[in-house]
């Protein structure tokens, strides 16, 4: 499955819709390294709650993201892994995922992984923003974060930036890195 989006993608209240990218149980067939790859040079974006892009239990799922990923609910998730293996996110220099309202306990983050199903060996690069109201990035098992860019909890003074649901993880901060919020 490739999806490529130069436009406008958008779930509203409106349209009632759960996720605007769902993803299940795609290996990669061909063997090429990328299972499930979305590929972004707009907008997709989420503000009825439920999901912007969700994989579960994917194998080598891959986003290029170089604009706008978004869920702007209280209680959305802007990028759900769950189940999967070997996904990469790459955020690219003018690239913003955002999760600017999610405050709802359990599903905080513009990148999450749930505790009862985590992700495994997830990367993700960062040349771009990274953003939310709390809880910005959790990540689950054996994962790495390599970062150039932003990343942001809005609410500094209790969210995390990097919140780590499992372990083995490594993050990197590179030149240009400007981390807002704290690890745990």
């Amino acid at each position: 499955f490739k999806f490529y989006n130069y436009g406008s993608m958008l779930i509203t209240s409106d349209s009632g819709g759960n996720t605007v990218i769902r993803l299940n149980n795609i290996p990669d067939n061909d063997n090429d390294g990328v299972g499930a790859y979305v590929y972004n040079e707009g907008t997709i974006g989420n503000s009825s709650a439920g999901y912007t892009i969700r994989f579960s239990a994917t194998t080598d799922a891959k986003i290029d993201n170089y604009k706008t990923i978004t869920n702007t609910s209280s209680k959305g998730q802007t990028i759900y892994l769950g189940g999967d293996t070997n996904t990469i996110i790459n955020n690219y220099s003018g690239g913003t995922i955002s999760a600017p309202n999610n405050s709802s306990a359990g599903t905080k983050g513009a990148i999450n992984t749930v505790t009862g199903d985590i992700s495994t060996n997830a990367t993700i690069n960062n040349w771009g923003t990274i953003t939310a109201a709390d809880d910005t990035i959790n990540i689950g098992t054996g994962s790495t974060i390599n970062n150039y860019g932003k990343i942001e909890s809005v609410d500094f003074s209790s969210g995390h930036s990097i919140y780590f649901k499992g372990n083995n993880n490594t993050v990197n901060f590179y030149d240009g890195t400007l981390l807002i919020g704290f690890i745990d």
